[in-house]
C-alpha cells in the first residue's frame, strides 16, 4: 500500500514587528510527519492563501513520487510566492520521506561530505538599537555565543536613487560608522560581512568597497542590484573589489540554475548565495552549489528566516562540495531556540554538528507552539522597510 499525505497544518508564529515564522507540517497516512518552512517577510497572507489552495492537490500521491513532482512544479513557476510555497512542501516531503526510511535528510540528499557546518550570525533583524554601539553590543554577544563570523545590514533607509542629498550622506556615514564599530568591537579573526541590500549607486558602491576593504571586511553583499541590466557594472565592481582584496557576494534572488549561469558567465560575484525558498528548492540549490564550486567560486546558503529552514540549510550544506559558511538568524527572539526539540545547536568555534536524523533531526515543541502561535498576521506586519522579503 502506498504512503501519501493525509493532512497538513500551517503554524503561524509571530516573532517581532518585523518577522513572522510560517512552518508547514505534513502528516502522512502512516502518521509520520514532515516539516518545512515558508516564512516570507511581509507576504504572510499570500503564503497562507497559497498553502491552503495548493495542499489538497498533493494529497493521495505516493510520497516517494512527490519530491520529483514538486521539483518539476517549482521549475515551472514564474512567480516568487508559488515557488516559495512549493519549496516548503519539498522540505516537508523530504523530511517525512527520510523519517519514513529511518535516515537523516543529508543521507537522503546524497550523503554528507562533512560532519560539521560553519555558520555566520546574521545580527540584522534582532538589532533594535541601530546606533554604532548598539551594533557592536550585538556583535560581541554573537561572538560570545560561539560565532566566528557575522553579518550586519546598517544602511537603513538609503536608496540607490538618492545618494547626494544631505540626508542620504548622513545615512551612508552612519552605516559605515556602524561597520567600523563592529569591526573594532570584536577580535580581528572574526569575519565581518556587510549586506547592502542593493542600496548604492555605482559611484557610491566603489567608495564603500574601498572603505570596507580598509577595515578588513570579509565580504560585501549586494552593493547594487544584480538584474540583467547591471551585469557589466557587477563585473567591474568585482574587479575593483578584487584589487582591494575583498569579496563581493550576491545572487540571493536567483530563481534557478539559469539565473546562476548568467551571473557566472558575467563574472558577477565571488560568493553565490542561493536561497532555498526561491532558487528552485533544495535539489536545485545543490545543483547550483556544484556548478559554482566547479568554477572555483564560493557558495553559501542564504537564510535570514527561521529555525526550521536553518536545519534544512545545514543538511543541504553538509552535502555540497567546497561548502562555505551559511547564514543563521541570530537571536531575534528567544523562540528560535525554544520552538524546536531538541533546540538548535549552538556553534563551537563557528560550526555546528550535522544532524544524522531522522529527517531534519528536529520536531516542533508543541508546548511552545501553543504559547507562541497567534492569529494570522495583521496587514501591518511587514518586513524591514526597504529590505524586502529576503533580508
Amino acid at each position: 500500500m502506498s504512503v501519501s499525505i493525509e493532512s497538513h497544518v500551517l503554524h503561524v508564529v509571530p516573532v517581532s514587528r518585523k518577522s513572522c515564522w510560517l512552518f508547514l507540517e505534513l502528516k502522512l497516512t502512516t502518521g509520520q510527519t514532515g516539516l518545512g518552512e515558508v516564512t516570507w517577510f511581509g507576504q504572510e497572507h499570500g503564503v497562507i492563501q497559497l498553502i491552503e489552495s495548493m495542499a489538497p492537490a498533493l494529497y493521495g500521491t505516493d510520497i516517494a513520487l512527490l519530491p520529483g513532482l514538486v521539483a518539476d512544479r517549482q521549475m515551472q513557476m514564474t512567480e516568487a510566492l508559488p515557488q516559495l510555497v512549493l519549496s516548503g512542501f519539498e522540505q516537508a516531503v523530504l523530511d517525512a520521506l527520510a523519517r519514513l526510511r529511518g535516515m537523516g535528510a543529508a543521507e537522503l540528499l546524497g550523503g554528507a561530505r562533512r560532519n560539521r557546518v560553519p555558520l555566520y550570525a546574521n545580527i540584522n533583524r534582532g538589532t533594535s538599537d541601530r546606533s554604532p554601539e548598539g551594533w557592536a553590543i550585538r556583535a560581541r554577544a554573537a561572538v560570545a555565543d560561539g560565532y566566528t563570523a557575522l553579518k550586519l545590514a546598517p544602511f537603513d533607509g538609503l536608496t540607490a536613487i538618492d545618494q547626494t542629498s544631505s540626508e542620504a550622506r548622513r545615512k551612508l556615514a552612519h552605516g559605515i560608522a556602524c561597520v567600523a564599530a563592529v569591526r573594532d568591537g570584536v577580535p580581528d579573526d572574526v569575519s565581518i560581512n556587510v549586506d547592502c541590500h542593493s542600496r548604492f549607486s555605482m559611484v557610491t558602491a566603489r567608495d564603500v568597497i574601498r572603505e570596507f576593504a580598509a577595515m578588513g571586511v570579509f565580504w560585501i553583499e549586494s552593493p547594487i542590484a544584480d538584474d540583467t541590466t547591471r551585469r557589466m557594472d557587477l563585473r567591474n565592481l568585482r574587479r575593483h573589489a578584487s584589487d582591494l582584496g575583498i569579496r563581493l557576494a550576491g545572487a540571493e534572488t536567483v530563481r534557478g540554475m539559469g539565473d546562476v549561469i548568467e551571473l557566472l558567465d558575467a563574472g558577477a560575484w565571488d560568493v553565490y548565495l542561493p536561497d532555498i525558498r526561491n532558487c528552485g528548492g533544495i535539489r536545485e540549490c545543490l545543483r547550483i552549489a556544484h556548478e559554482v564550486t566547479r568554477r572555483g567560486l564560493e557558495f553559501s546558503i542564504h537564510n535570514p528566516a527561521g529555525p526550521v529552514l536553518d536545519q534544512v540549510s545545514q543538511s543541504a550544506a553538509a552535502c555540497v562540495p567546497g561548502n562555505f559558511m551559511i547564514e543563521r538568524q541570530y537571536r531575534e527572539n528567544a523562540l528560535y531556540h525554544e520552538i524546536m526539540l531538541p533546540e538548535p545547536a549552538s556553534p563551537h568555534v563557528g560550526t555546528v554538528p550535522v544532524d544524522t536524523g531522522p529527517g531534519w533531526g528536529r520536531e516542533l515543541n508543541p508546548a511552545v507552539l501553543r504559547r507562541a502561535a497567534g492569529a494570522p498576521p495583521s496587514a501591518d506586519l511587514l518586513g524591514e522597510p526597504g529590505a524586502g522579503p529576503l533580508s
